[in-house]
């Protein structure tokens, strides 16, 4: 037996009334999480470049090191979880960037989440992908500059979009307010 659903088909407008009747909450909850997502891709990208590194230096002195060989293959496979990682982050950015929005603010944030996601995937399919095969020395050197986008990235995001999110917490009430007077005026 399959499970039923209803389906309802809205015209444009019934469509666009229900963007503009969403709480800030709503709006703004998935781009706080893909925030908090990147912060926390870039400072496991960091700690994991730091160890390729330090693996890399042990390598170095001795290249016969059974261990640090071994730690520098789970290493690599933990570079490429995190790659997939970046790669469904960047995904989840750029759905979220062409979705429709109901205000400038929103629009704007969008469309910087949108640039953010591409600077994202390219880091996925770049250096994060460069720091899973190679020499020990090209694996760490790729880890490194892999840190320092998604370092950048990070930054970015807390500048531009959750300076965005903040906004848009505090004038969406006004949005819903207008709304509401005009009906009053009708």
């Amino acid at each position: 037996e399959t499970e039923s659903f209803t389906i309802k088909v809205v015209t444009p407008e019934e469509f666009q009334k229900s963007l503009e009747e969403r709480s800030a909450d709503e709006v703004t909850e998935q781009p706080k999480d893909m925030v908090s997502a990147m912060r926390d891709l870039a400072e496991r990208q960091q700690k994991l470049a730091e160890e390729m590194e330090r693996l890399q230096k042990e390598l170095a002195k001795n290249p016969g090191n059974a261990e640090a060989q071994r730690k520098l293959a789970n290493a690599r496979e933990e570079q490429k979880a995190l790659q997939q990682e970046a790669k469904e982050l960047a995904k989840s950015m750029d759905e979220l960037a062409r979705s429709p929005s109901t205000s400038a603010l929103e629009r704007a944030m969008k469309e910087a989440l949108g640039k953010m996601a591409e600077a994202l995937a390219k880091a996925a399919n770049g250096s994060m992908a460069s720091a899973c095969q190679g020499t020990p020395g090209a694996s760490a050197a790729a880890a490194k500059e892999a840190s320092r986008t998604l370092q950048t990235l990070q930054r970015r995001m807390d500048e531009q979009i959750q300076k965005s999110l903040d906004n848009l917490e505090k004038v969406y009430p006004l949005f819903n307010d207008v709304d509401r007077f005009m009906a009053l005026l009708d």
